[in-house]
């Protein structure tokens, strides 16, 4: 069975068949929840406007479902059922409407109904999509294209379409342009070659395609393609009332060519046509987004007000809240956060108008709106269960809180108070590792909430399938693809389901995901002390942002700066740093101005005073850097005697300020060895051999007076690291940019296994560890995602409860690593700090090498991260001994003259 989309079968009933309905559902109406009253108002609401007849009884069916007064679900009930989720789906409760389609997946046999069973799987994928779970979607999507392909002239069948058209739009709301443009053209020229130049789905696809190239501001392609769809829809006499989008996008495109005049021609017409054709109510009304476009076009006019009453009114009316304050403040926030939405999507974009048209004018009122955002997307991300879906939503949980930054800097300008710095904070910390952060604070809480064993084991191994299913579709070949993506597709849905249940019966368990963020700047200065200082580095498109905070001083400044150009000074002394290639190449006055100007940038105002510990938390490119290679001056003629940020200053990192306090306070390890150093034998493999490796961990292993093991293998990893406090790879480390999760450590390979320990193998580990040195290369390094960072192998040690990393930001050098991994234990021995030994030791290398050598691309590549305190008492006998010696030594001295002048006294 396939059904026409958007749903012609809900424009079909005539008026005394609504009418029926409408009887029949105020006599139940009691037994309605919220997201049943919405299908049935839907269900019951459109079909006035009907030109074909249906059959009654399917909806009725549908209707007996949605009261829960049917009888149990069975094949033959499935089109109600699909009835049911459709009206769902079309009255925005997508939520309720996937679990209708599970619920059909689960009664639909594909051998047994392979028509009925593709369409249900179509109507999820598009489910999916408009939960902006775009990874979920695409493999329905491909699963539902080898479905229909299989079938005789599937591709030339409207089912084909349907897939293609999905897909583009999928790719599109990916920001992948160049695939969606793809997808759109073949669905035109398919759609042509069915011989109907005029066909309703032909003006889908010109409308579609223009979206793309309306992104891509080709704006003359986007009106020609427009203009060609408002005809077909004139010629059709507009049956789905879809004129009202259409010169909507039309104005839109007159609107980029800064055509005023056709963007309120069109734009006006659109609100014409839309009122003609829908109530306000109505899900397929584009009212709001009218409204929501109208105001940025008299934004553009200066018109300030008219811009201001049209965002209001959008705001007013899909909220349902006539009575709406026009003050903001948190009886206007907690209104708009527990509204009853017509629509959700056009909410965001008002909110965003909002914020827009208050720019330089009301700062606090910014701030609140974006606060209003941000607990909407936190809200929001508890429907996402795909590690990349997650990715999508924190892009745009990530523009929200650069807003709220923006917002914050602007009121810190105004006034330099702790409130505004309070409120920046907050929306920094909301841009920053949001995932490490939303896992941690759960397990940290898991034990309070007693999730039943036999639900929390459940959870457990459903999501270990879904991950094994990931990954065998990851490494599929072209053979196995299809059955890996069926396979990976009921994983994801079985895991769905159970989150749905999960979220029913255990809803604090299930809001611990994404809690808002809810440090102080109070209980962040408690932790820092008088002799320690933090330092948060952001970036936007348009700006960069630094936050300073100690016990002494606050400071919120926004940095004007684009980020192309940011990006560019960042890696041009990156790449001096990164490239060994080049190093004799380099010219180091171009060092010296690079990163003097840089420092010069970042830190214009008096720094901290000399030797105290500055903590960095970066985002974007910045993360990138060691800020240990900024120079304070440029004095110097070699790069020995270069005035390096890291000879006044330990230096150490973290991901986001709460995972810092988090990691600072009361840590100990309850591992029971103390060290743990191994290399890996590459003997016979495609990996190049590391001889100061090797040696360097046997050496490290007699110093600390641990174990120490030579060709390291995975499972003796596996088993083992779970029993040690300090742990030291020395090994290879493999970056995957494309799939972060298929990053690697390189361990010995033998017959057993491939030596290569992942990314997400890491992040299950159970470590006691209360130090993790990665002597490895590219450590530190990963692709960076909005919101969260960098997806390094780091991370992954961080997730599995790692405190403290010492970590590579690029490939590391062999000799030079040997020589500062061993100063840096000898200084942990002597009770430094962990961010003290590390630039003690570089500082000792620099000291003691020559020329070239003395480079910063040799010895800033290891940086500190997370909890930076001395090694906790009792963590190593070694340094149980150097903390008695002195007293020892002292009370033996005594002792011995004591006897000797006793002795001396006698004789004499």
């Amino acid at each position: 069975m396939y059904r026409k989309s958007p749903s012609a079968y809900f424009f079909s009933l005539g008026a005394s068949a609504a009418l029926r309905l409408l009887r029949y559902a105020t006599g139940l109406a009691g037994l309605l929840g919220p997201s049943q009253k919405s299908a049935a108002r839907f269900l019951l609401g459109l079909p006035l406007r009907g030109t074909r007849s249906a059959s009654l009884g399917q909806l009725a069916l549908a209707l007996l479902f949605c009261f829960g007064l049917s009888a149990p679900l069975s094949a033959q009930k499935a089109p109600a059922v699909d009835s049911l989720a459709q009206a769902l789906y079309f009255s925005g409760n997508c939520k309720e409407a996937e679990q209708e389609y599970l619920r059909l997946l689960e009664t639909v046999k594909p051998e047994e109904q392979p028509a009925v069973y593709q369409g249900i799987v179509i109507s999820l994928a598009g489910v999916y999509a408009c939960l902006f779970e775009y990874q979920k979607a695409k493999q329905l999507y491909f699963e539902a294209r080898s479905l229909v392909a299989s079938q005789p002239n599937g591709t030339a069948s409207a089912p084909y379409l349907t897939i293609l058209d999905g897909l583009a739009g999928v790719h599109h709301q990916m920001d992948d342009l160049l695939s969606a443009e793809l997808y759109y053209k073949e669905y035109l020229e398919r759609e042509l070659r069915r011989g109907e130049p005029k066909s309703f789905n032909r003006s889908i696809g010109l409308n579609n395609i223009s979206l793309v190239y309306y992104d891509q501001e080709k704006w003359d392609k986007a009106i020609k393609n427009y203009q060609e769809a408002i005809d077909i829809m004139k010629f059709r006499k507009d049956p789905y009332h879809s004129l009202p989008l259409y010169y909507l996008n039309l104005g839109r495109a007159y609107q980029g060519k800064k055509d005023v005049e056709n963007t309120r021609k069109y734009f006006l017409l659109a609100l014409e046509s839309d009122s003609l054709a829908y109530e306000k109510s109505n899900p397929y009304s584009f009212y709001f987004s009218i409204l929501y476009n109208l105001s940025y076009l008299e934004m553009e006019l200066g018109q300030r007000d008219k811009a201001l009453t049209y965002v209001r009114r959008c705001l007013k009316e899909n909220c349902q809240l006539p009575n709406l304050s026009e003050e903001l403040d948190e009886n206007w926030k907690a209104a708009i956060l527990n509204a009853d939405y017509i629509s959700e999507v056009p909410v965001w974009d008002a909110l965003w108008a909002y914020y827009d048209v208050l720019a330089g004018q009301d700062p606090q009122g910014q701030l609140l709106i974006a606060q209003t955002a941000m607990a909407m997307q936190n809200r929001y991300l508890l429907r996402f269960e795909d590690e990349n879906d997650l990715y999508t939503a924190l892009d745009y949980k990530g523009q929200w809180a650069d807003l709220g930054l923006r917002a914050a800097a602007a009121a810190y300008a105004k006034k330099k108070s702790a409130q505004p710095f309070q409120q920046g904070l907050y929306f920094a910390e909301e841009g920053l590792a949001a995932l490490l952060r939303s896992k941690l604070r759960k397990n940290e809480q898991l034990s309070l909430l007693q999730l039943p064993a036999d639900w929390a084991k459940k959870e457990e191994d459903l999501r270990q399938a879904q991950k094994a299913a990931k990954l065998a579709l990851l490494e599929a070949d072209r053979a196995e693809e299809d059955a890996a993506q069926k396979a990976y597709n009921q994983a994801q849905i079985a895991y769905s389901q159970f989150q749905d249940e999960l979220r029913e019966q255990f809803p604090d368990y299930h809001q611990l995901n994404y809690s808002e963020a809810s440090i102080s700047v109070e209980a962040i200065q408690n932790v820092l002390g008088p002799k320690r200082s933090m330092f948060i580095f952001l970036q936007s498109d348009s700006a960069a942002y630094r936050m300073e905070l100690s016990q002494q001083r606050l400071s919120l400044v926004r940095l004007p700066i684009m980020q192309d150009s940011l990006d560019q000074q960042i890696m041009a002394l990156r790449k001096m740093l990164s490239n060994y290639n080049s190093l004799k190449q380099q010219d180091i006055a171009d060092f010296k101005e690079r990163a003097h100007a840089l420092y010069q940038f970042l830190f214009p105002k008096e720094m901290p005073a000399q030797g105290q510990e500055l903590i960095f938390i970066n985002e974007g490119s910045f993360a990138l850097l060691p800020f240990e290679v900024l120079l304070m001056d440029q004095k110097g003629a070699d790069f020995e005697q270069l005035s390096y940020l890291l000879r006044n200053y330990p230096i150490s990192y973290s991901y986001s300020a709460e995972l810092w306090v988090q990691a600072e306070q009361a840590y100990r390890s309850s591992a029971q060895k103390l060290f743990w150093s191994m290399a890996a034998n590459y003997e016979g493999s495609s990996f190049s051999s590391l001889p100061s490796a090797d040696l360097e961990a046997k050496k490290l292993a007699q110093l600390m007076g641990g174990d120490y093991s030579e060709g390291a293998k995975e499972s003796e990893f596996k088993q083992g690291a779970k029993n040690y406090r300090i742990l030291h790879l020395a090994m290879h480390g493999l970056l995957n940019d494309n799939n972060p999760m298929l990053s690697a450590m390189a361990f010995s390979a033998n017959s057993e296994e491939d030596g290569l320990l992942q990314a997400h193998e890491i992040a299950e580990l159970d470590l006691g560890a209360e130090l993790v040195v990665l002597s490895a290369c590219q450590t530190g390094e990963g692709k960076l995602q909005t919101g969260e960072g960098s997806l390094s192998l780091a991370r992954a040690f961080r997730y599995a409860g790692t405190p403290s990393l010492l970590m590579s930001l690029w490939q590391v050098n062999d000799q030079s690593t040997a020589y500062i991994m061993e100063a840096y234990y000898r200084n942990l021995q002597s009770g430094m700090t962990k961010a003290m030994a590390l630039q003690q030791a570089k500082i000792t290398y620099l000291d003691n090498s020559k020329g070239w050598s003395a480079h910063p691309a040799f010895w800033a590549a290891f940086v500190q991260l997370g909890q930076t305190q001395p090694l906790q008492s009792g963590s190593n006998w070694v340094l149980w001994l150097w903390t008695l010696a002195v007293p020892l030594s002292l009370l033996l001295a005594y002792y011995f003259l004591f006897y000797k002048r006793g002795n001396r006294e006698e004789a004499a």
